[in-house]
């Protein structure tokens, strides 16, 4: 197994959210190896729910996967963006 670049997003459950995260990857020429995302309950009652994404970028650099968690970070509905330096392909 390959180590791979991770990103794990919380954002806004929003339909904009997604299309604008791929959209960011596709001007960095990156096809993500794996993404998943999920709705998240609200963890305190009368906070709004949030989703999470999680994305597997591949081989991609480490300059390469910074650039995009910084693009990801200017986003206004991406809350909170966590960088793995790795994760197991799978």
């Amino acid at each position: 197994m390959h180590p791979q670049s991770c990103l794990s997003l919380v954002a806004e459950p929003s339909p904009h959210v997604l299309p604008r995260v791929f959209d960011l990857l596709a001007r960095h020429g990156v096809v993500p190896a794996r993404c998943h995302s999920r709705l998240e309950p609200p963890s305190v009652m009368h906070e709004p729910p949030t989703m999470t994404i999680d994305l597997q970028l591949g081989t991609v650099d480490d300059h390469l996967a910074r650039r995009i968690a910084t693009g990801l970070e200017a986003m206004v509905e991406i809350h909170d963006v966590l960088e793995g330096a790795t994760c197991a392909a799978g």
